[in-house]
């Protein structure tokens, strides 16, 4: 199955509400201040995404790990959403935030690894920031080929991943490396303490791999700044809105340059 260990987190955690309001992962990993260049760059790869999927308009879509945060951009294009997730209380949490939608939308309890739908039963299966919280590679091999095996044909497969190895950000880059690397893995641990989710994204070029079988396999930026620098490095003024604008730049420019060289990255491809 997935990584147990995000289960219990999620389930236990990570779906439920804190005093602001929001819940535990939207703390952890959500956007602090969501200014016009983030919200730019934010609306350019959904337009981007939407054109790919565009002859799939009203189709059924599969949201693969939708935990407490379904997708709602999803239901603006597709006739018909499932949202799978093997976090019951992300399922219940989903449950509420689509409860306008119940005569289009689904969630089913699902492990990745192991999707409970037939063969091509899906127009487009989306997952995002999902399977690099699965901590073994094969088990994030195997939820891409239970996404693929799902898929009609014809149909396009989107995945939002992490890249660990993002030039514009060096010393993240440098910390996977160590991570990647045994002996450091477990001293780098022992001096950080314990991660509350598993965290393990393999190369760009493996996810890609892993996607060979589909066509027309295309690669955007997901987003170039990583969590951290996204919560605390405002786009309003001084220096932080200079790099904001030039992420911008890169971004309209040359989106699978941005993808390399950014934190996350998205992958498409038609079976």
């Amino acid at each position: 199955m997935g990584t147990q260990g995000t289960k219990e987190f999620y389930d236990s955690e990570g779906w439920h509400k804190i005093e602001t309001g929001n819940t535990v992962d939207g703390d952890l990993f959500g956007v602090k201040e969501d200014g016009p260049l983030r919200q730019a760059m934010f609306g350019r790869m959904w337009r981007r995404m939407r054109d790919y999927v565009a002859h799939e308009a009203g189709g059924h879509v599969l949201e693969v790990g939708c935990g407490g945060s379904p997708e709602a951009r999803l239901l603006d294009h597709f006739g018909q959403y499932t949202g799978s997730d093997f976090s019951l209380t992300g399922l219940d949490v989903a449950r509420d935030r689509f409860a306008a939608f119940t005569d289009c939308a689904e969630f089913v309890e699902a492990d990745a690894v192991a999707l409970p739908f037939a063969d091509a039963q899906f127009d487009t299966v989306y997952s995002a920031h999902m399977l690099y919280h699965i901590e073994d590679p094969a088990a994030q091999a195997r939820a891409m080929s239970e996404m693929m095996r799902v898929l009609r044909p014809g149909g396009s497969l989107i995945l939002s991943i992490a890249n660990p190895r993002p030039i514009l950000f060096p010393v993240r880059a440098a910390i996977r490396i160590v991570a990647e690397t045994p002996v450091l893995k477990t001293l780098a641990r022992r001096i950080k303490g314990p991660s509350p989710i598993p965290y393990n994204p393999q190369k760009l070029r493996w996810y890609q791999a892993q996607c060979a079988a589909l066509s027309d396999l295309q690669m955007i930026s997901g987003g170039i700044a990583s969590t951290k620098f996204n919560q605390s490095v405002t786009e309003l003024s001084g220096v932080g809105k200079a790099i904001w604008t030039a992420f911008d730049r890169l971004d309209r420019h040359a989106p699978t340059a941005a993808a390399r060289m950014g934190n996350y990255a998205v992958i498409m491809g038609r079976k």
